[in-house]
């Protein structure tokens, strides 16, 4: 992928008026090592107006996704008054996710990711 593609991409979809959104079910989450969200990376640096995110959150305990979005879009969402969701509401589920990232910032987990990386490298 070239250098800069992602931001050039994301300002021409902010151009058209439309939003950005950080696919990171499979980056998220401190998987890269380097950033926490691979849309952190470096050669990335953008700010999303949205990030989705899944698998990893509850470590397979049970199906989980996220997502995490800027509050003005979270607002606009809310006005509508329903929501769907598969996997709504599930509190095995919240609690395997918050375990899980108690687990990410206490073991320093990305800093392991980032040192086995050198190494698969």
């Amino acid at each position: 992928m070239k250098k800069g593609y992602i931001k050039e991409a994301a300002a021409l979809i902010r151009g058209q008026g439309g939003i950005v959104i950080s696919d990171e079910v499979q980056a998220g989450l401190g998987r890269l090592g380097e950033s926490f969200w691979g849309c952190q990376l470096p050669e990335n640096d953008i700010i999303p107006d949205m990030i989705i995110f899944g698998k990893g959150i509850s470590s397979g305990t049970v199906p989980l996704s996220g997502v995490v979005m800027k509050s003005s879009i979270a607002n606009e969402v809310a006005s509508e008054k329903m929501w769907i969701s598969t996997y709504g509401n599930h509190a095995v589920a919240s609690a395997a996710a918050l375990e899980v990232l108690k687990i990410i910032e206490e073991t320093d987990t990305q800093a392991n990711v980032k040192e086995l990386g050198k190494v698969m490298r």
